[in-house]
C-alpha cells in the first residue's frame, strides 16, 4: 500500500470457478501486520477440476503502488462421491407442513417484503419438480410427497427486546407460536424461525434444523433457525452474486429456507437419509452450489416466480440437480404448471 498507516479495512472475497463464495472485512491494519483466514466454506463441488481465486482489496478500497499482486490463484481437482444417499432406518416427513415464525421487536423488525415472500416460495415449493427430488426417499410408511403446504406463519411482534438466539430460545418461541395460533404439532410439521439483523447469531450458522422428544408420548417436533443473512465469523451467508431475481438479502434467506426445508423432510430425527452422516444430508452435498442462472439472477421459476436457490442431491442421477425428472433442464424453465 502507498497510502497512511493504518490503512483503512478492506474486503477480501473467495471464488470458485469464478464465482464469489466467500467474502470478509479485514478490520484497518498497521504497517508491517499481516491477517489471515484460518477456514473458509466452498460449498458442495462436482467431481473435476476447480479454479479458486483469492483476491484482497476486491472493492479497491486501500490505495496501493501496485494493483498486480492482489489475487492468488489455484486449482484443485475433487475426487466424485462414491455413493449416493441412504436409509438409516429412521422416518421421514411424507405431507411436510411448514411454518413460519418471523421473531422481531420494536428495534430490531424485518425488511418489506421479507415475509411475504418468503412464505410466497414456500406455498410455490408444493408439488415442483425442484421439491419431487426429495420424493425419491421414504420410509416404511412409503416416500415422500411431493406436496407440501405452509400449515401457517406468524409476525411476532410482542418482544421488548429479543435474545441472543440459542436452541432454548427458539423453542421456546416455537411454543408460543403453536398456542398464540392454536397451531397443531405432528409428524410432518416443521417449525422455523426468522429472526432479524440486530439479533445475535450464536449458532454462526446460515441456518439449521434440529427435534425434540416429548417425554411421554415420545412424539417429535422439528423446528429449524434461519437467521438474517449476514456476515458470520466462519465467512458470510451472502454467497450468491448478483444480480438476485428478488433482492440479495431475501434470496439468501429464501436460499437458506429451502435447504432445512428439504432436508427435514428427508432427515427429520437424523435417522433419515443422508450420505455417510448428517454432514451429508440432501442439501449439505450441493450447498451454496446453484442451478444455471438467467439474467434476472434467478435458476428456478415457479408459478410466475423467479428465485435463487441451490441444486439437490439427486440419487436418480447421482448428483446435484434442480428438478428430479433427469430429461428436465436444471435452468430457469423449471416451473410448476
Amino acid at each position: 500500500a502507498s497510502g497512511p498507516s493504518p490503512a483503512s479495512p478492506f474486503s477480501t472475497s473467495l471464488s470458485v470457478d469464478g464465482k464469489v463464495v466467500n467474502t470478509w472485512l479485514v478490520p484497518a491494519m498497521t504497517a508491517n501486520t499481516y491477517a489471515g483466514i484460518v477456514d473458509a466454506e466452498l460449498g458442495h463441488l462436482s467431481a473435476g477440476t476447480h479454479t479458486l481465486t483469492l483476491v484482497v482489496d476486491s472493492t479497491g478500497a486501500i490505495t496501493e503502488s501496485s494493483e498486480s499482486d492482489n489475487q492468488y490463484t489455484k486449482t484443485i481437482t475433487v475426487a466424485p462421491y462414491p455413493g449416493n444417499m441412504t436409509s438409516h432406518g429412521g422416518a421421514v416427513q411424507h405431507g411436510q407442513k411448514v411454518f413460519t415464525i418471523f421473531w422481531q421487536s420494536a428495534s430490531a423488525t424485518f425488511p418489506s417484503g421479507y415475509q411475504s415472500t418468503i412464505n410466497q416460495f414456500v406455498q410455490d415449493l408444493n408439488g415442483s419438480p425442484y421439491y419431487a427430488i426429495a420424493g425419491q426417499h421414504g420410509d416404511a410408511a412409503g416416500n415422500i410427497s411431493p406436496n407440501l403446504s405452509l400449515g401457517g406463519t406468524w409476525l411476532d411482534k410482542n418482544s421488548t427486546a429479543l435474545p441472543s438466539v440459542s436452541d432454548s430460545a427458539i423453542l421456546n418461541e416455537v411454543l408460543l407460536a403453536v398456542s398464540s395460533n392454536n397451531w397443531t404439532i405432528d409428524e410432518n410439521s416443521f417449525f422455523l424461525v426468522y429472526t432479524p439483523s440486530a439479533v445475535a447469531n450464536n449458532s454462526d450458522d446460515c441456518g439449521y434444523h434440529t427435534y425434540y422428544v416429548n417425554s411421554q408420548d415420545h412424539s417429535h417436533l422439528a423446528i429449524g433457525l434461519i437467521p438474517f443473512p449476514q456476515a458470520t465469523s466462519n465467512g458470510t451467508c451472502l454467497v450468491f452474486s448478483s444480480p438476485w431475481p428478488n433482492g440479495q438479502i431475501v434470496d439468501h434467506a429464501i436460499n437458506a429456507s429451502v435447504h432445512e426445508i428439504v432436508e427435514t423432510a428427508t432427515d427429520p430425527y437424523d435417522t433419515g437419509w443422508y450420505y455417510v452422516n448428517e454432514d451429508g444430508e440432501i442439501a449439505d452435498l450441493c450447498v451454496y452450489n446453484p442451478g444455471p442462472r438467467d439474467s434476472s439472477g434467478g435458476d428456478m421459476q415457479l408459478n410466475g416466480h423467479k428465485y435463487l436457490v441451490q441444486m439437490l442431491w439427486s440419487n436418480a442421477v447421482s448428483g446435484c440437480s434442480m428438478a428430479l425428472a433427469p430429461t428436465l433442464s436444471p435452468g430457469i424453465s423449471t416451473s410448476n404448471p
